[in-house]
């Protein structure tokens, strides 16, 4: 049985052999190369070592690099040492004395204009933006107009030329606590030849017509000689529009309620107003000192409207200390009247003089 099973074993190879040709050719080459192998193998062969029974990896730390071990000799044969001594401690030289650093005397420029002063002016307004104080009277153009008691403040001014004159024109204001408490305005006009055009009739002298509380007209000559002053009432509201262009003010009058809101100053919405006027053929002054009744704790309905107001003379008559007012301030104008009209012929002269 196992001779017949070699036999065809043999015999199936033989048959292998003989069919395939690339197998077989394969084969021999592989025995050639064996054969070349063992004929020429090197000389200096170095037979591999054995492989270790014991299967199982190991690997050994490498150690560290570490610096060049000292020379043999000199581990060999340890020169012996005297006992180390502590080093003696060594001083430190002292410091020099650390100077004293003074600081110089360093100027720092005073900004007067700009920084706010500890204490407020009575105004209630800072040094920087009051401005100049007027008291007694004030040079005008070459009047020099008399002022009611107190300090003024200038808040707006101009100059002006038509063509028969030319002139200026000047808005004073008297603060209290950033509220106005009174106010001037100025308006001085000098004719431009000799003998001069004089002035129109001054509007309100005649009559009552356009809502004056008091006249007093001694003598009104269209472009002669004319002598006026009244009370009348004024409005002061449309101020509060200055900024608005489409607003129709008095140039002046926008000037000063700009200034006063640069300011902080606020101001009422009525004042008592007494407007002293002197002309001539050579000149014209004329002056509106404008009072504030909250100076005598005097209060006004708030309204829309100049003719609205408690002021009007068709309205007055229900308010008994606003009538009280007015007589006082009949009695102010009076005694102001004249100052005023020595203050008018002494301008005539000053204007010769120049």
């Amino acid at each position: 049985m196992n001779a017949n099973v070699a036999e065809s074993a043999h015999r199936t190879f033989r048959r292998l052999w003989k069919k395939a040709p690339l197998w077989r050719f394969t084969g021999l080459s592989a025995a050639l190369l064996a054969l070349l192998f063992l004929l020429f193998a090197p000389a200096n062969r170095t037979p591999a070592p054995a492989a270790s029974s014991n299967t199982q990896a190991s690997y050994t730390p490498q150690p560290k690099p570490s610096l060049p071990a000292p020379s043999p000799s000199v581990a060999a044969t340890p020169t012996p040492q005297a006992p180390v001594q502590p080093p003696a401690e060594v001083k430190a030289p002292p410091l020099p004395p650390t100077p004293k650093l003074v600081s110089p005397n360093v100027q720092t420029a005073s900004l007067s204009l700009a920084t706010p002063s500890a204490i407020p002016t009575k105004e209630g307004l800072d040094n920087a933006i009051t401005g100049h104080r007027f008291n007694g009277s004030l040079r005008v153009d070459g009047f020099d107009v008399p002022l009611p008691p107190g300090d003024w403040l200038l808040l707006a001014n101009l100059r002006f030329k038509t063509p028969t004159a030319k002139g200026e024109m000047l808005y004073l204001g008297q603060v209290k606590n950033r509220r106005l408490m009174g106010a001037i305005r100025v308006t001085t006009a000098r004719s431009l030849s000799d003998p001069g055009a004089g002035f129109p009739a001054l509007k309100g002298c005649m009559d009552h017509s356009e809502g004056n509380n008091y006249v007093a007209a001694e003598a009104v000559s269209p472009s002669g000689h004319q002598s006026c002053w009244i009370m009348v009432p004024m409005f002061l509201s449309p101020l509060e529009s200055w900024a608005d262009r489409t607003k129709k003010l008095d140039q002046l009058d926008r000037a000063a309620a700009g200034d006063l809101a640069a300011k902080g100053v606020s101001f009422p919405q009525d004042m008592m107003t007494l407007r002293l006027t002197r002309a001539e053929t050579w000149g014209l002054l004329e002056v509106r000192y404008m009072f504030n009744p909250e100076t005598d704790h005097i209060t006004s309905s708030t309204v829309a409207t100049a003719a609205d107001t408690d002021w009007q003379p068709g309205t007055i008559t229900r308010f008994p200390e606003k009538l009280v007012y007015v007589e006082k301030l009949k009695h102010w104008g009076t005694e102001f009247w004249p100052r005023f009209k020595t203050a008018f012929d002494a301008g005539r002269g000053a204007a010769a003089a120049n």
